[in-house]
């Protein structure tokens, strides 16, 4: 039905070394459980948490960070123990309720993440658009 909420439970970025030369930068996000809750918003309707992990791994090995959160998805309270037994049976969801709820942890993560990396000094996790001088049109005439 819908994603009604988020929240960060960890962060953790730590700069190892001054970045020089060429930095490889990899980020991944796995959903590492699915865990149904008690509060119930509204006659019928439950919500389930998708707890995740986000990483990033700066090498050689110039940082690291680690977000950790929940993404909190509510519908029909039938529909939640249905996530929830699939959860537990194979850890898979249906791609139509895993899609937006990855797509949320990785945006909430990356811009976060983009934060962090300032914080500690390190090149963002993602190029970030830059800005140059705009050229002279009578420096471009070829004639």
């Amino acid at each position: 039905m819908a994603i009604v909420g988020f929240t960060f439970t960890k962060m953790f970025a730590q700069r190892n070394k001054v970045p020089k030369g060429n930095i490889k930068i990899n980020h991944s996000l796995n959903v590492n459980d699915v865990k149904e809750q008690e509060i119930v918003v509204e006659k019928g309707k439950k919500i389930v948490d998708f707890i995740f992990e986000f990483k990033v791994d700066y090498s050689p090995n110039v940082a690291e960070m680690n977000i950790v959160g929940k993404v909190h998805y509510m519908d029909e309270e039938k529909k939640i123990k249905e996530i929830v037994r699939e959860w537990g049976k194979n850890k898979h969801v249906d791609p139509k309720i895993m899609t937006p709820v990855i797509n949320t942890a990785f945006h909430k993560s990356l811009l976060k993440a983009l934060v962090l990396s300032e914080d500690i000094n390190v090149p963002p996790v993602l190029p970030l658009p830059q800005v140059s001088p705009k050229k002279n049109k009578a420096e471009d005439y070829i004639g």
